[in-house]
């Protein structure tokens, strides 16, 4: 099996593809970045560390053949890095460590996911290079923790706090807690959206702004839906029309009883001045007729206003049923959330 200046493409990366990559304007981190990573380099080539002497932790359990398929796709990797194809690169290293997870083999990868610009995932690779200590990468542990340092400070860090029985996503990607309630995740800085769902509770929504190098906590708390009572028209609105249509319908029957008492008091005056058999051959006498008159439009009157009364009172009746006070859900609304930095909407509707 190859020593480690042979299994790593510390050699060619030192005055090849990073000399070239520090000159393309990456930044100052990215160029301090780009040194270190040549330091690490250096400092292999410097070590003929090999990978399989001994009995180490990362070797048991793989054969011979799976370390010589890893050594090759490693090996094709560096190539590919030469040429300046980072993802090419990775994708390599990627399938060695499917083969054999070797901390060198995490360690380049986790340079090459550097120069890709994915810092997040070049921090969780360099921190599984590490995972063995010191006698994983030897003498450029160090330089590698170094390496990590620098990372920190390009990803941010959010800590979230699960409500128990919610559905959490972040970016559309669901949040599970494997230990507690607390969920911890490395992110690129910038906007994330994070969304808590739970049954008969206000939907909660938040656009964070994470800091580079800084953790950020937020704890969820949902909240039941907020209702509000209200009717369809004003309380007293059904009251008035009834009590209109009662008004009416009172007016209408002291109509009737004086429309009906006038009459009775006309057919009293028509038996007295007409009696019978004789009655009145030429029609009532031209006062009796224009009381009578008087007094069946007075019944008329009376009767009418009463009819409407009725109607209006039972219209009023109607309303009173259709008005009565229900529960509904407030409406949507949108939260602005001021710091010193940054403004954060939240958006917070019933689900």
């Amino acid at each position: 099996m190859s020593t480690h200046s042979s299994f790593s493409p510390v050699d060619r990366w030192a005055g090849g593809p990073v000399g070239r990559r520090q000159g393309q304007g990456q930044g100052a981190g990215a160029r301090a970045l780009a040194i270190l990573a040549a330091l690490l380099l250096v400092s292999a080539v410097a070590h003929g560390d090999t990978l399989t002497e001994g009995d180490r932790p990362w070797q048991r359990g793989v054969s011979s053949e799976h370390r010589a398929a890893a050594e090759r796709e490693f090996l094709a990797g560096n190539r590919l890095f030469e040429r300046s194809e980072y993802a090419a690169a990775a994708a390599r290293y990627r399938q060695a460590i499917a083969t054999w997870e070797h901390p060198s083999i995490q360690f380049n990868l986790a340079v090459c996911l550097f120069y890709l610009d994915r810092p997040v995932e070049a921090y969780d690779t360099l921190q599984a290079s590490l995972r063995f200590g010191r006698d994983g990468l030897r003498d450029h542990f160090d330089e590698a923790n170094n390496y990590l340092r620098l990372l920190r400070d390009r990803i941010s860090t959010l800590e979230v706090e699960l409500p128990a029985g919610a559905r959490v996503t972040l970016d559309g990607e669901p949040l599970v807690a494997t230990d507690g309630t607390v969920v911890r995740r490395r992110l690129s800085p910038g906007r994330h959206a994070l969304v808590a769902r739970k049954p008969r509770f206000e939907t909660w929504s938040k656009d964070l702004v994470l800091p580079p190098g800084e953790v950020t906590r937020e704890v969820i708390v949902l909240r039941a839906p907020r209702t509000k009572t209200v009717r369809r028209w004003s309380a007293v609105m059904p009251w008035w029309v009834a009590g209109a249509g009662m008004v009416a319908a009172g007016a209408g029957a002291a109509a009737l009883m004086v429309g009906n008492a006038d009459q009775r008091a006309v057919t009293a005056a028509v038996a007295q001045r007409c009696p019978p058999p004789a009655g009145c051959p030429d029609g009532l006498p031209e006062g009796l007729a224009s009381e009578e008159a008087r007094a069946r439009l007075t019944q008329r009157l009376g009767v009418s206003l009463m009819a409407t009364g009725a109607a209006v009172v039972v219209t009023g009746v109607v309303l009173l049923v259709l008005n009565q006070p229900r529960q509904v859900l407030e409406s949507s609304g949108l939260s602005v959330q001021v710091s010193s930095q940054d403004v954060a909407l939240g958006w917070s509707h019933a689900f």
